[in-house]
């Protein structure tokens, strides 16, 4: 077994795109779900500034079903530790996480399931603040970022370009800019190829 890759190494080349790809935050390889590509870095730094507070949406199952303590405990924040980068090094961090939606989830199938929306991207957030109230996670999926959902993607794996209404709710100028942007990048393919 080697190291595993990372979603550029999994999707690949992407027809239509010739430039090089930006993850939009990270999943960990325990988790699935939504992650947004760009080609574009300024929008990367953009949507991960911490001012931006841009909501994340997660399905968390858990081992066992979360009292009515627990959640309201979860939603209010919780101390938890992650590393923080400071000066090119990975140091300790011991903070209360920020108020989040904690909701339940759950069915008669599936009763251990909560529905978690955050506004920060602490390392790890979400395992860390269900071990904090003794729950284990067995089971993370984002379904949402900064107001975009996995609509158009049936199932895992799979991809899409965001529709021009997505692109008004996550770039400034939106879909104008974006469409910009594409003509510009096809003008430069057409001269390198020349």
């Amino acid at each position: 077994d080697g190291p595993l890759g990372n979603i550029l190494d999994e999707l690949g080349e992407v027809d239509g795109v010739g430039e090089r790809l930006f993850p939009i935050g990270r999943l960990d390889k325990d988790s699935s779900g939504l992650i947004l590509l760009t080609s574009d870095g300024g929008l990367t730094n953009t949507l991960l500034r911490a001012g931006e507070r841009k909501r994340k949406e997660y399905i968390v199952t858990t081992h066992v079903p979360a009292t009515d303590a627990d959640i309201a405990r979860l939603a209010a924040g919780v101390v938890i530790t992650t590393l923080a980068q400071s000066d090119g090094r990975a140091k300790p961090l011991t903070a209360r996480t920020r108020p989040c939606v904690v909701e339940r989830d759950a069915s008669p199938a599936q009763p251990a399931r909560l529905r978690f929306v955050l506004e920060e991207g602490r390392n790890r957030q979400i395992r860390r603040m269900c071990a904090a109230c003794g729950l284990d996670v067995i089971k993370l999926h984002r379904v949402g970022f900064a107001g975009i959902t996995l609509a158009n993607c049936g199932r895992p794996g799979a991809w899409a370009f965001l529709t021009d209404a997505e692109l008004d709710v996550i770039m400034p100028g939106g879909a104008a800019a974006a469409s910009g942007q594409q003509q510009q990048q096809k003008q430069q393919q057409q001269q390198q190829q020349q």
